[in-house]
């Protein structure tokens, strides 16, 4: 045989070789394209999710600590304790609390990492001082309380209380402003 008649037979084999290849990279390239198309959309809707999460989140627990707040400020509880401070000696002072106000908090205790910033630890604070001062309000409106207690140690107790309620007054305002600035 000659071996220019090998010439057209060795391009033949030399193309089908270079066709396959283009058919199997090109194969490759879809998969890796579609596949990564799949994952971005798959990561943008979870963080498009989670984001709106955040969002309800934040509205809820502004709605939440915004209404105790509002309670808190309408009942004037920061002047009557300072005031049943000055009159421990003739009279004693008591606001039992005798509902859950701490719904949306307990029920999303544990999503507060979605919020971000310091926003958590905000929320946090707030609503363990609140819970304190829940137990206060129930402490002094107890009879044991008065009956027990001199005037000097109940007029520090509501002093204490005061104190501790505008804190917590303050704390919550810088987290409802936090949590509507949330996007």
């Amino acid at each position: 045989m000659h071996v220019g008649c090998l010439s057209p037979i060795i391009a033949q084999d030399i193309t089908a070789v270079q066709v396959a290849w283009i058919g199997a990279l090109s194969a490759l390239a879809g998969a890796i394209i579609g596949g990564s198309i799949s994952i971005v959309g798959a990561y943008v809707l979870r963080r498009s999710e989670l984001r709106q999460a955040a969002r309800q989140l934040a509205l809820g627990l502004a709605g939440e600590i915004g209404a105790l707040i509002d309670i808190v400020e309408r009942r004037s509880y920061v002047q009557e304790l300072r005031k049943a401070a000055t009159t421990a000696a003739e009279k004693t002072y008591s606001a039992a609390v005798t509902r859950n106000y701490f719904k949306v908090f307990e029920v999303n205790a544990n999503q507060m990492g979605l919020l971000g910033g310091d926003l958590p630890r905000l929320v946090t604070s707030f609503y363990v001082r609140a819970s304190a001062l829940s137990e206060d309000f129930n402490v002094i409106s107890e009879p044991s309380f008065s009956e027990t207690s001199t005037a000097e140690g109940r007029a520090a107790y509501y002093n204490t209380m005061a104190d501790l309620l505008e804190e917590t007054l303050a704390i919550g305002k810088a987290a409802v402003a936090g949590l509507t600035a949330t996007r």
